[in-house]
């Protein structure tokens, strides 16, 4: 299952891309020590990623389990360098594991490179050669970043000082951060739904990709239509859902369609 988080909607007194540019600095970006820490295992045109965290832009990744990717198919006229990376979708507030085709690594700045839809933390890359059958050695490309719990204690940091100290949840989570490392993850998790709670819910329209719905009034992206109760997307989206089929069959991607009408405000 992969979970992402801080990419968050626009309610509340930070955007997400304020937020997520005080974690940037607060963290930086690269592939933290935990799980598997992405390790590859090429075969063919496809690459098989262990499970592995990494923060990108101020968003993070976390990926309990192997995700295989495959590189698009060779072409017949000249040799490409593909990517394999964690990219941030600032549209549509996702972050993601994607091949890259035909990438400039005169553009990768301390792993990172800019694209069309945010920035991407570059893994690895390989060396596609035109009419080949498999793809090339996979250059390691992995900028490690300190132990899980240090990092998250770090971007716990910057959030309580974002905020002035004014959430003593903060203070809890701060502490929670210096524990071991397999408790560090569920505390970046916890400060996502902290952020929920304290007013930064998500906003009509945000995506999530997950195996099971994130959680109340959120929509699979089936192409159906939109229950008449949630008006607030229908103005948005029209009257039928986004139709959005994941890469990988065990997830699937959900729309938040905020409060149903006549229920906004309810005891």
């Amino acid at each position: 299952m992969i979970t992402t988080g801080f990419a968050l909607g626009q309610s509340g007194v930070w955007t997400a891309g304020q937020f997520s540019e005080i974690m940037r600095l607060a963290a930086g970006d690269g592939v933290c020590l935990w799980g598997g820490a992405f390790a590859p295992e090429l075969s063919g045109m496809t690459v098989t990623l262990a499970t592995g965290f990494a923060l990108v832009g101020g968003r993070w990744l976390k990926s309990d389990s192997p995700v295989s990717l495959s590189f698009p198919p060779p072409s017949i006229h000249a040799d490409r360098v593909d990517a394999v990376a964690v990219c941030v979708e600032e549209g549509s507030k996702r972050v993601v594991l994607r091949v890259l085709a035909g990438v400039d690594l005169s553009g990768l700045h301390e792993g990172v490179m800019d694209t069309a839809d945010g920035p991407a933390l570059v893994l690895y890359t390989s060396l596609i050669r035109r009419g080949a059958q498999s793809a090339g050695e996979l250059a390691d490309h992995r900028r490690m970043l300190p132990t899980l719990e240090e990092t998250t204690a770090q971007v716990l940091r910057a959030y309580d000082f974002a905020v002035s100290g004014v959430d003593q949840e903060v203070e809890r989570l701060l502490a929670l951060a210096q524990a071991a490392v397999d408790k560090a993850s569920a505390a970046v998790e916890e400060l996502d739904k902290t952020l929920q709670a304290a007013g930064r819910a998500p906003a009509v329209g945000d995506l999530a990709t997950a195996r099971v719905r994130p959680g109340d009034h959120w929509l699979l992206c089936s192409g159906g239509p939109v229950p008449p109760q949630y008006l607030a997307l229908a103005l948005l989206t029209g009257p039928l859902l986004p139709d959005v089929t994941p890469p990988d069959p065990r997830l699937g991607t959900w729309i938040f369609a905020g409060e149903p009408a006549g229920e906004e405000g309810a005891a």
